[in-house]
């Protein structure tokens, strides 16, 4: 679970920086802080432990990520400014790998679990 957690963290904080640095460039909005939502899961999910924790993080992992590819892909199309469809272009590969990865250890868990 620790390998996950840390290629996730490091990929992400380096796709911020990207992202900001468009922001910068280009005038535009910073990142925001979580949504209300999103900070009382991450706060539910942190008070777990042991598998139960295992279980929660990788399947909110696999939720986020297939909805994060999801928008990368229609923004990968739709995007105008060709830096933001380079960006999201290029993290798409990276968020699928997390995706494959999260999915592996999905199986895994729940499998371990019959």
């Amino acid at each position: 679970m620790t390998g996950l957690a840390r290629m996730i963290v490091d990929d992400h904080v380096e796709g911020l920086q990207k992202l900001t640095d468009l922001a910068r460039k280009y005038d535009g909005p910073q990142a925001q802080p979580l949504e209300p939502e999103m900070r009382q899961e991450i706060d539910r999910v942190a008070g777990l432990s042991g598998a139960e924790f295992d279980r929660e993080f990788v399947n909110m992992m696999v939720a986020d990520h297939e909805k994060a590819i999801e928008l990368f892909r229609n923004q990968s199309q739709l995007a105008l400014n060709a830096d933001m469809k380079e960006y999201v272009t290029d993290m798409l590969p990276t968020l699928e790998k997390h995706l494959k990865k999260a999915q592996e250890l999905q199986s895994k868990l729940f499998r371990g679990n019959k």
